[in-house]
């Protein structure tokens, strides 16, 4: 357990891209402060985290297919992780499609773009209703959006690809929504 167990303990977050990397660990680190997650990703088993011995009182995990760059697939995973916690009170944002592409085609940043900017829209619209209700009963709802060094710092070799675009673009929007969602009650952070 961490040190800020208490503080979090029964509350619910949800965790794009929850299965792999910082996603997972993510996922993982909620679980061990008691907080239940709600995690979506391309092709998860949906136990990934059944195993996971390390969940403080009684907290649980619970994941789904979502397209992220489909807004239907994320207004409709958001309303089932409502249905199964009855709340959000988090919301991180983990999930991007944009691989490293050295010579990057239309289709690439086509793809890209609407997985990482409209997908991050998409999720940030579906959750904005649920975080105000939690806000105005007094949570203490925010939203983390999870970025790269490489959107602000131009790294070799790759310059020009989405990944490196689209990762600062992230940046930014959460700027714009955090001062859209500031007089809501809701914060609003990037993590690099």
């Amino acid at each position: 357990m961490y040190p800020f167990a208490s503080k979090i303990s029964g509350t619910h977050a949800l965790v794009t891209g929850g299965t792999k990397g910082i996603g997972r660990l993510i996922v993982q680190a909620l679980l061990a402060e008691g907080a239940n997650v709600s995690y979506c990703a391309r092709n998860p088993r949906g136990d990934e985290f059944s195993a996971f011995q390390g969940a403080a009182d009684n907290a649980r995990a619970v994941g789904s297919t979502v397209d992220i760059a489909n807004p239907t697939d994320i207004k409709k995973w958001v309303k089932k992780s409502v249905d199964e916690f009855g709340r959000i009170d988090f919301v991180v944002a983990n999930g991007q499609a944009s691989p490293i592409y050295q010579d990057p085609t239309p289709e690439h940043w086509e793809r890209s773009f609407n997985a990482d900017i409209m997908g991050l829209i998409s999720l940030l619209e579906a959750t904005e209703p649920y975080l105000v209700e939690r806000a105005r009963a007094g949570g203490s709802p925010s939203v983390v959006v999870i970025t790269s060094l490489a959107g602000y710092d131009l790294m070799l070799p790759i310059i020009g690809s989405p990944y490196t675009t689209f990762t600062r673009a992230k940046a930014v929007i959460a700027k714009d929504y955090a001062r859209k969602f500031a007089p809501l009650g809701i914060r609003v952070n990037t993590l690099a």
